[in-house]
């Protein structure tokens, strides 16, 4: 039977709180969201952060597991506003990521790519800025023999690739099923699939590469009809008219759609 979390006395069958205390929990919550935003806002010290969070705590009877899983909510809340802004802000971004240590917080108690994302927001300021990548990736380089004019800007590690494969259905001749086939948005079923284990993708002023144990699949940006960001990747469709759509799964959408955004225009300001 449940003891309150606040005051550690019995608050009935089924229950962490007593009513009395959920005020005083959620002030809790309050505090260390409040103490997180101002701390990302002037740059406090771990040390310091550690202290004032641990302000909030009010009284040593508030459990301290409960306390700590505050403590990483308002970590996870603070680190998803900085990711889903608008303008991007590196430092904010850097300041977060370097106190999820002294936070006892990793990736994956947070997951969602979040630390991914936050690490990647350095870089995409750079592209909004209309900035190089001073980056190198020399393993791959050599394992995809640029050619002499072709530079390397990005390698996402363990991307994931996505075929859709359509299927023609087969053919109905009741009045029933051509009525029904009518409002069907294509008479093609799309079926998604993973195609094989997980690569990298490379992505260079010129050529998207697409690099596996037994392969490598070599995209020019010419061959690129669109690029559409998806939910932790981008979908490209190639400019043939009977292909069909791939999706590479990297864990930052909006990053990858910016950086092959940002390599195209280096290719066609050659």
């Amino acid at each position: 039977m449940g003891k309150c979390i606040v005051c550690q006395k019995y608050a009935g069958p089924f229950y962490s709180l007593h009513k009395a205390c959920y005020r005083v929990y959620e002030d809790t919550r309050e505090c260390l969201r409040q103490v997180l935003s101002s701390a990302v806002d002037t740059s406090v010290q771990a040390d310091g952060l550690t202290e004032s969070l641990n302000d909030c705590r009010p009284t040593l009877s508030f459990s301290l597991r409960p306390f700590e899983s505050l403590v990483r909510c308002a970590w996870h809340d603070q680190a998803k506003q900085i990711v889903k802004r608008k303008v991007v802000n590196a430092e904010h971004a850097n300041y977060i990521l370097s106190v999820a240590p002294a936070l006892e917080i990793e990736d994956k108690d947070v997951g969602s790519n979040l630390f991914v994302r936050l690490a990647n927001i350095e870089h995409l300021a750079r592209i909004n800025q209309n900035q190089p990548i001073s980056k190198r990736f020399t393993e791959m380089e050599d394992r995809i023999k640029l050619s002499d004019d072709e530079t390397l800007i990005w390698v996402f590690e363990g991307a994931i690739k996505l075929e859709r494969h359509k299927r023609a259905e087969g053919k109905h001749w009741s009045v029933f099923q051509s009525l029904l086939n009518n409002f069907k948005k294509s008479r093609y079923k799309e079926l998604s699939a993973l195609a094989g284990a997980a690569g990298d993708l490379a992505i260079s002023n010129q050529n998207l590469y697409y690099v596996t144990k037994n392969e490598t699949a070599i995209i020019s940006f010419l061959a690129i009809y669109s690029i559409t960001p998806v939910k932790d990747g981008v979908r490209i469709q190639s400019a043939q008219g009977d292909a069909m759509p791939d999706t590479y799964i990297t864990g930052d959408g909006r990053f990858t759609y910016a950086l092959l955004r940002y390599a195209q225009e280096q290719k066609f300001a050659e």
